[in-house]
């Protein structure tokens, strides 16, 4: 399977750039709609450093829709989510055939099984309620949001007890694109993060930093982790269909999907990559319009006329 380079990093950032233009053209509905909805995710200007209070009182246009958004958000996760047990696990009637077993005893089984993974995905650690929560607000607000499935990597370091990790994505960190099929196939996800966090992510192996990695790093961010370690960086998740897929097959090519953590700056230096039996970002748009990217919601119609 053939290794990316920083020339097929430079190609997947022209094909954000493309992308990035195209989502543009609705911010400016979309800021409208935050005024009203979302204060906090007002596309105008970048707002990463402004505090809550100073978001509501100067750029909240009217609290009452704020207010019957955040409430209806509630209403609809106690309807999907109720108790906690939305879910359980069943056997199709020919597999219980071919089994032979009792079908009392798979089903006891099954039981078991779904509450151990509903264990996993209530715990506080998960995030599970507060993606719900926030992909909810989004689509009643933008149309367009979802929720990341991802396995801990706290978990796999040993440094928590939750396997899950949730996280809500909307129109305000992703940018999209779609297949043939109208399914969304292209992901880029963009982060702002201190450059303790991307050494921590990218380059500790059971919490001990990896000098090789680390000595493969760009100066700068070599420089800013030993003298800047509150220094700030732009990185960017691409998350696209593996050209080298090949169904049943164990292994990366038998990953449908790939993910590439790299630098957005000029380095295109590569941090990571990750190979996924499916997406793991399921993205929902309320209302597509053919030849759309990006759904709409009521307040998205409403404003528009």
């Amino acid at each position: 399977m053939k290794e990316l380079t920083q020339k097929d990093i430079k190609q997947l950032k022209e094909r954000y750039k493309n992308l990035y233009s195209i989502k543009s053209v609705n911010f400016s509905i979309w800021d409208e709609i935050a005024r009203y909805c979302r204060i906090e995710k007002r596309f105008v200007e970048d707002r990463r450093h402004e505090t809550a209070g100073y978001q509501l009182d100067s750029g909240l246009a009217d609290p009452s829709t704020l207010l019957a958004i955040n409430s209806s958000a509630n209403n609809l996760y106690g309807i999907l989510i109720g108790d906690g047990d939305f879910f359980n696990l069943t056997i199709s009637e020919e597999l219980k055939e071919v089994a032979g077993i009792d079908e009392d005893v798979i089903d006891e089984y099954l039981k078991r099984i779904a509450k151990k993974v509903m264990r996993e995905i209530n715990k506080p650690e998960a995030n599970f309620k507060q993606a719900v929560l926030e992909h909810l607000k989004d689509q009643q607000t933008f149309g367009t949001s979802g929720i990341g499935t991802f396995v801990s990597n706290d978990y796999l370091a040993g440094r928590s007890n939750s396997i899950f990790e949730f996280l809500p994505f909307g129109v305000d960190n992703i940018t999209i694109d779609e297949g043939r099929n109208g399914r969304i196939d292209t992901i880029f996800v963009d982060y702002n993060w201190r450059i303790n966090k991307i050494i921590k992510s990218f380059c500790c192996e059971d919490g001990i930093l990896n000098k090789e990695k680390f000595d493969k790093l760009p100066d700068k961010v070599k420089s800013s982790y030993k003298d800047k370690p509150n220094d700030r960086y732009d990185i960017q998740l691409a998350i696209v269909q593996n050209d080298f897929f090949q169904q049943g097959v164990e292994g990366k090519i038998g990953c449908r999907y790939i993910g590439v953590w790299y630098l957005k700056d000029e380095s295109d230096y590569i941090l990571d990559i990750e190979y996924y039996q499916d997406n793991p970002i399921n993205i929902v748009r309320v209302d597509k319009v053919r030849g759309e990217l990006y759904g709409r919601a009521d307040g998205t119609k409403i404003l528009s006329f």
